[in-house]
């Protein structure tokens, strides 16, 4: 799998409201009525994703900043985009679903 798959292969979903409050994330799907709420983490990733960095600058960020180790990071971090994926709150190109292994 290719580590650089950047923000620009994932985007919001074009009916997708978010807001961060304090340190979390509230996205919202108006269509499906569905409400996410993000953790202090889950609101890094939202937010580094919406200025463009690749998965490894979010996993050298969190593995710089927190204990965790960087091949757990990486599966965390793309499981976490598969959730939102799956979830209708990101949208992604043909690169991205490589790298959520959907190809």
């Amino acid at each position: 799998m290719s580590s650089q798959v950047s923000a620009s292969s994932f985007q919001i979903a074009a009916e997708v409201i978010w807001r961060e409050l304090d340190d979390n994330a509230v996205l919202v799907s108006p269509g499906s009525g569905k409400v996410r709420v993000l953790n202090h983490i889950g609101t890094l990733i939202w937010r580094m994703l919406t200025e463009n960095h690749s998965i490894s600058d979010i996993v050298t960020y969190l593995t710089t900043h927190f204990d965790v180790a960087p091949a757990q990071a990486r599966q965390d971090v793309i499981l976490f985009l598969q959730e939102l994926h799956d979830r209708g709150l990101l949208q992604t190109s043909g690169a991205a679903d490589i790298e959520l292994g959907q190809s």
